[in-house]
């Protein structure tokens, strides 16, 4: 079976990443070492709204048609 091999829009994690990297660039101070930045995502990562998640997750199946058609036009 041939299958797409990057597909990042299948990832819901890497869009939730996409929301909190700014979060935690501009924390109440730009962290410089690994534990103050292991704090800052988990900080910001709890104020993320299940909201957003759950907006992530219901568009799974409209990101996996879009995949779909991207690679049927393709091959």
């Amino acid at each position: 079976m041939q299958w797409p091999t990057r597909t990042p829009d299948l990832n819901p994690i890497g869009h939730l990443g996409d929301h909190l990297k700014p979060k935690v660039q501009f924390h109440d101070a730009a962290p410089t070492m690994f534990h103050e930045l292991k704090d800052a995502v988990i900080e910001e990562w709890d104020t993320i709204p299940q909201e957003e998640i759950y907006k992530l997750l219901r568009s799974m199946c409209d990101r996996m048609e879009a995949v779909i058609r991207a690679f049927n036009t393709r091959f």
